[in-house]
């Protein structure tokens, strides 16, 4: 393929040097650069495609993006479910232009080829003679992804068909995943269908923010901290510097910012309600942070990265946490 051509090997190593800390920029602008990231990361990676609190019922469906490939995620049965591709095998129609819903099948709206929702071809409106016999229709079922697979309510998928198990691929930031989304017996439960934007900046600007950009934060949300939390900047910096930018491996990484181990606050914005099952849910060493945590950012190797933080915008109420997700799609090198 012309793009694996047009980088060598000691190219591509140069565009990050470890040692002096720098990356070149042409890894955010260039476009040839972002096909080869669509090519070898989002087609081999694990990728985020939603929660299982989205399809509670079979037949739920909701669509979504791998990288730039268009996916519909459906609950099969109470025990199945599948990733297929969004696209009709006869003529490449997209099958599913819902955003969520529920259905025995799906049907393109092109010619009326009909599939379960395991992604198996049942039916065409045409007769197999029209095709003189020489399609065999039992190879144009829909193309599923490689391996589905979920951790904590957190459902993922990949192209890869010799992509390590989702346990491996994860790995330690499950920990973190734990904190705040298994932190207590019920898990959690997505709320409502997702806000989309665009950006006009590379995928990967997002992700940094979330893996360990800490500074930043004192800067840029400040001011929102002092009104959303009531904490003044010098406060905020002080939390900073008791935190931890952690790097789980294979390329997750993310913040933890505590309150300092002095301060004697603990779970500052929980639920009060919350706290016995937390401790009934977590591990001790979980506990112990998760009584400090004034926020939490995280992100999952590319682009799927969570917040949690406390926020109250009535005066004199103390803040209340919130849990949000950021599942960073790429459009192109300058797009988001």
């Amino acid at each position: 393929m012309y793009i694996n051509e047009q980088f060598g090997p000691a190219e591509i190593a140069s565009w990050v040097n470890v040692d002096a800390a720098t990356a070149s920029r042409r890894i955010f602008s260039d476009e040839a650069i972002f096909q080869l990231e669509i090519e070898r990361i989002f087609g081999n990676a694990w990728l985020y495609i939603g929660h299982e609190s989205e399809i509670p019922a079979v037949g739920d469906f909701v669509t979504r993006l791998m990288g730039k490939d268009p996916v519909i995620l459906v609950r099969v049965t109470e025990n199945e479910i599948a990733v297929l591709l969004n696209s009709c095998p006869h003529r490449g129609a997209m099958l599913c232009q819902a955003d969520a819903g529920n259905g025995k099948g799906l049907i393109c709206p092109y010619h009326g080829w009909a599939f379960s929702n395991a992604g198996r071809l049942v039916a065409t409106s045409t007769d197999d003679g029209l095709y003189a016999d020489r399609v065999d229709f039992r190879t144009l079922d829909l193309r599923s992804a490689a391996k589905v697979s979920s951790y904590a309510g957190l459902i993922y998928a990949t192209w890869n068909a010799d992509a390590p198990s989702l346990d491996d691929y994860l790995g330690d930031i499950r920990w973190a995943i734990d904190l705040c989304f298994n932190r207590t017996p019920g898990g959690v439960e997505v709320l409502g269908a997702p806000h989309r934007w665009e950006m006009g900046s590379n995928w990967k600007i997002g992700p940094i923010n979330f893996s360990g950009d800490g500074p930043h934060f004192t800067q840029l949300h400040g001011p929102i901290a002092k009104v959303t939390q009531g904490i003044e900047k010098p406060d905020l910096r002080a939390a900073l510097q008791a935190s931890n930018s952690i790097s789980w491996g294979n390329g997750h990484n993310g913040v933890i910012q505590m309150t300092p181990e002095d301060s004697g606050i603990a779970f500052f914005g929980q639920d009060p309600d919350l706290i016995p099952l937390m401790e009934q849910t977590l591990q001790p060493d979980q506990l112990a942070v998760r009584k400090r945590i004034l926020q939490a950012v995280n992100n999952v190797f590319p682009n799927h990265s969570w917040t949690h933080n406390p926020v109250s915008y009535t005066p004199g109420k103390p803040p209340v946490h919130f849990l949000a997700m950021r599942v960073w799609q790429p459009v192109a090198a300058n797009r988001t």
